[in-house]
């Protein structure tokens, strides 16, 4: 059996979370390659790691009869099974029966269940990859991360350059939503932030991504845009998303996958935490700056003209000395 086995049907920011994790357990396992089976949409950023193998779509529907007991039982075995050893099931405790069955089924002792976040009620307060590492070690594996940097083709590039357009200054990304509506930074910092910008810095180009998961913040974004002459850029795949992050100067957004997704490309980020703890959610990533706000939910879409003294001072510190520190790199 030639490869690693890594199931993972979860959210995008939980799939990069155990990437580090998956690229340390190859390494563990003599640089084997590995065979994900996930969503579709992941493959983009990860295709050209030194650790991928191959892929399976998540919901293969050789897959299905393993959450059924009797179905499993005569069920075809899926190649992705058929091809690996250890297998790793990441996701939460609704997949310990569907890792079971197929256990049982291809009797492979290395078949693993590893959850991929703590459940909330034990008030986990470190970051979760280690919570993910403390499950490897039960299982006899002393894993040594470090943080998973995406690589994107040529392709990739030129299709974000052609999106962002010609600009003599490389712009500063903004991704304002996030899966969760309550993990959104209020609507009027969001005004108070483009003010800022546009005021400070107005050489330096804005450009704005909304994703399918932020229907509720497209109308006032949009007006925004329209006011202060800021680009929406049209809604891409995950990897020319990424690409766009790694050509631009900077990054903002919420706790968020795309703010994890940001991380894995270089660019400097700057993640704005509110209800979510930083320290159990921040991306792993050196070139990540968390900044922890409050908010409550009954505030995120409320939109106003907002003064500039609502920015923080500590936001408008990050922001000038990322901003200067790019100038003078670049």
């Amino acid at each position: 059996m030639g490869y690693i086995g890594f199931f993972h049907r979860g959210a995008l920011g939980d799939f990069i979370v155990s990437c580090p994790i998956i690229q340390a357990f190859s390494e563990s396992e003599g640089k084997k390659k590995v065979y994900f089976c996930t969503r579709q949409e992941y493959l983009g950023f990860i295709k050209n790691s030194s650790f991928f193998g191959t892929f399976c779509r998540h919901d293969d529907p050789t897959f299905l009869p393993f959450f059924d007991d009797s179905a499993s039982l005569e069920a075809i075995i899926p190649d992705f099974c058929l091809k690996s050893d250890p297998i790793l099931i990441f996701g939460q405790k609704s997949l310990i029966s569907f890792a079971n069955r197929l256990k049982k089924r291809i009797k492979l002792a290395r078949c693993f269940w590893i959850q991929s976040f703590p459940d909330p009620s034990t008030k986990w307060n470190r970051p979760v990859r280690e919570f993910i590492l403390s499950q490897f070690r039960k299982l006899g594996y002393d894993l040594k991360i470090k943080p998973f940097r995406t690589t994107l083709d040529d392709k990739a590039i030129d299709k974000a350059s052609q999106i962002l357009g010609k600009a003599v200054e490389p712009p500063i990304f903004i991704h304002p939503g996030s899966g969760g509506i309550h993990k959104v930074w209020p609507l009027k910092n969001w005004h108070a932030l483009l003010a800022f910008l546009r005021g400070s810095f107005p050489e330096i180009p804005v450009v704005i991504s909304l994703g399918p998961a932020e229907e509720k913040l497209v109308t006032p974004i949009k007006s925004l845009t329209e006011r202060y002459g800021i680009k929406i850029l049209p809604q891409v795949d995950l990897e020319t998303l990424a690409a766009c992050i790694s050509l631009s100067r900077l990054y903002i957004g919420c706790d968020s996958g795309v703010t994890h997704l940001a991380a894995t490309t270089g660019t400097p980020v700057i993640a704005i935490f509110g209800p979510t703890n930083p320290s159990v959610w921040a991306p792993y990533a050196e070139n990540v700056t968390t900044i922890r706000s409050s908010w409550t939910r009954e505030e995120v879409l409320s939109f106003t003209e907002a003064p500039l003294s609502q920015l923080s001072a500590e936001i408008v510190e990050t922001l000038t000395s990322i901003i200067s520190q790019r100038e003078f790199l670049g």
